[in-house]
């Protein structure tokens, strides 16, 4: 005899999972066909198990998982966002998908979750203040996270747009630069992520004291370079940025034998990459 071969049987204390609507539906049919299988097929068919146990049934009329194996998921799928500290009941609207898309709750944590907990929660503290003081949202960083696993909540597109910029403003603001969402914009159109934004900050935080000494030094006519002027030459190649640079190495140079200071200039800089003569 199955656990649901009797109307006797307490079902609610074996199977807590299964609701008790579909209990009474079960014992209705078993009442009226006297056979535990018939009765549960009745179960499975009715749209109240459509309800409770949505996306388990694929288009071929096939489970994807016994109703104790769909309950277990959901759990972990909550245990999962638990685990970061974020409210499940925030999400629950997004289990259906997971399962109709057979993932796994390891696949969610693994593939899904943390690539964007190292994105939003693991980054550096300016990234956060430079996401809240331009868009207006004091947010916590568990707060910007549940907004990036819910695209229901945010357009995805949007909210990656703003944790792009995000980053390009905290990898400036990291290296002492202050970046508006505009500048940021125009390096993310130019295809900045954040390793690159870091890689072009921390040329610029040693490059730039050391152009503005050349330019003072050797009366440059605007006599000071800024973070717009450096990147328009070392990013986005403007020829009247990149020949001040020239020209202030030339006149360095030439003006110390063997070329002692511009030696250690590229030391300095890295080789001055980019804007070599």
């Amino acid at each position: 005899m199955t656990a649901m071969e009797s109307t006797n049987t307490d079902y609610a204390v074996l199977m807590p999972w299964m609701p008790d609507e579909l209990i009474a539906i079960y014992n209705e049919a078993f009442i009226e066909y006297g056979d535990p299988a018939m009765a549960w097929a009745f179960v499975r068919q009715s749209p109240e198990y459509a309800v409770h146990f949505a996306g388990n049934r694929r288009e071929d009329g096939t489970l994807r998982m016994t109703e104790q194996e769909y309950a277990s998921v959901k759990d972990a799928y909550s245990d999962v966002f638990r685990s970061i500290g974020l409210n499940p009941e925030l999400f629950k609207g997004q289990y259906v998908d997971l399962i109709e898309g057979d993932v796994s709750p390891d696949e969610l944590m693994r593939d899904r979750v943390m690539p964007v907990w190292e994105r939003v929660i693991e980054s550096t503290p300016q990234i956060m203040e430079f996401y809240a003081s331009n868009y207006g949202l004091e947010m916590t960083p568990e707060a910007i996270l549940a907004a990036a696993l819910d695209p229901d909540r945010v357009g995805t597109a949007i909210l990656n747009k703003q944790i792009a910029l995000s980053e390009i403003g905290g990898e400036a603001a990291s290296s002492g630069f202050d970046v508006d969402i505009e500048f940021a914009e125009r390096l993310m159109d130019e295809g900045l992520d954040q390793l690159s934004a870091d890689s072009l900050f921390k040329k610029a935080e040693n490059m730039l004291p050391v152009l503005n000494t050349l330019a003072a030094r050797h009366a440059d006519p605007d006599d000071e370079f800024d973070l717009k002027e450096f990147v328009s030459g070392e990013l986005f190649a403007d020829p009247q940025q990149r020949r001040r640079i020239r020209r202030l190495m030339a006149q360095e140079s030439s003006t110390f034998t063997g070329g002692a200071q511009v030696d250690y200039l590229k030391s300095r800089t890295g080789g001055l990459a980019g804007l070599d003569v």
